[in-house]
């Protein structure tokens, strides 16, 4: 009788928990039918202005991009460019010993693109090769090919000298060495005058 009694209870038990998991499942049916009555996706018509809105946008934006990729490519090569001069110049006071920075061009065109190293020493102790900045584009260069650096004061010997690079060729930077200060500075140069100097030189003042 008790074994009876307990398949009793078990059954009923079991159709309790069948009913209640039907009933929650019955009023989640229902909910997501009442969700997509408001819920829809997306018709052609609607994903077709949106991606006409989306184009115009990334049109409008597309100058400011290119304009902050050209300021970085042109600031690090300045950047790089004043970490050779400073290398040569330690060196030559830390080893007591003239330095020599090199420009060596790899080939005879009067503007170079990538096709160029920087080397401090002929042993190129330390050196920047061009390939790293293929689009842009170095020219007037000015008793660069050679210059030494005194191992007393570091300062380069000899008469003041520098090259021109760009990447727009209507505004390019210089580095400019001066053999009697020893100062290395990097600053704009174009053909026109643009009013906001630093802005368009990518932040260096006009020379």
């Amino acid at each position: 009788m008790i074994f009876f009694s307990l398949l009793d209870g078990a059954i009923a038990l079991s159709f309790w928990l069948v009913n209640e998991v039907m009933t929650v499942f019955i009023s989640n049916v229902a909910s997501v039918r009442k969700y997509k009555k408001w819920v829809r996706g997306m018709t052609l018509i609607e994903v077709t202005i949106m991606c006409v809105i989306m184009g115009v946008l990334l049109v409008a934006a597309a100058p400011s991009f290119r304009g902050l990729h050209e300021k970085y490519k042109m600031r690090h090569l300045a950047d790089e460019m004043m970490n050779v001069f400073l290398m040569a110049k330690m060196e030559a006071v830390m080893t007591n010993h003239a330095t020599w920075l090199y420009f060596v061009p790899k080939s005879n065109s009067p503007i170079y693109k990538g096709d160029w190293v920087f080397s401090v020493q002929k042993d190129a102790i330390y050196f920047l090769d061009g390939n790293q900045h293929k689009n842009i584009s170095i020219s007037s260069i000015r008793n660069f090919q050679k210059i030494k650096f005194d191992r007393i004061n570091g300062k380069p010997v000899g008469v003041a000298g520098g090259l021109t690079f760009y990447i727009d060729a209507t505004r390019g930077l210089n580095v400019i060495f001066h053999n009697i200060t020893g100062r290395i500075r990097i600053c704009g140069t174009n053909i026109a005058n643009h009013g906001n100097e630093e802005h368009y030189y990518y932040g260096y003042p006009e020379c």
